[in-house]
């Protein structure tokens, strides 16, 4: 387990979520598009880049995304999703904590870890709560695609330097991969 976390960690590291750019941000399209977008309350957000991978401590899959840099969130204009489920397969998985998906590495369960930054080299991470909100897994060219409708409860686990982050965030994603 020590290895998958981490796994997990080394994930979140390699890809960057700050950015020293100092141009403006700019807004989602118009119109916003409907597919790779997710929702921090009312933060939105679109997909920049994405990479999926299988642990080999197991049959986890995790699906790391990072957003477009140029979001208009002040003061949260990046964010980085880690989805983490404990098979292959498709279908709807109820979102847990990463402790419980780990003990119950048979059942369709969801971890999801979300880290913010503000653009100035701070940041916060986020971690998904045991629940029963459902998120659906599908597969399309050979991707695995998550649409979490119902909103998922992240809590806030670490900060680092960022001014008042809230505690949670409600998270809602269509069909990011």
């Amino acid at each position: 387990m020590k290895t998958l976390s981490l796994f997990l960690l080394a994930s979140i590291l390699t890809i960057s979520c700050s950015s020293n750019d100092d141009s403006k941000p700019e807004p989602l399209p118009n119109p916003v598009p409907t597919e790779n977008i997710w929702k921090l309350d009312n933060y939105n957000y679109a997909r920049r880049v994405s990479n999926q991978s299988t642990s080999v401590q197991g049959n986890f899959t995790i699906v790391n995304i990072d957003s477009n840099i140029a979001t208009a969130n002040s003061p949260y204009t990046n964010c980085n999703l880690v989805i983490t489920f404990n098979t292959s397969s498709i279908g709807d998985y109820t979102v847990k904590t990463q402790n419980t998906m780990f003990t119950n590495s048979t059942l369709k369960y969801m971890h999801i870890r979300c880290q913010i930054a503000s653009g100035n080299g701070t940041g916060a991470v986020y971690d998904s709560t045991d629940s029963n909100i459902m998120a659906n897994v599908a597969l399309e060219n050979g991707k695995f695609i998550i649409t979490i409708p119902n909103g998922a409860i992240l809590t806030r686990t670490s900060n680092d330097g960022m001014v008042n982050p809230p505690n949670n965030f409600t998270l809602t994603a269509q069909k990011v991969q």
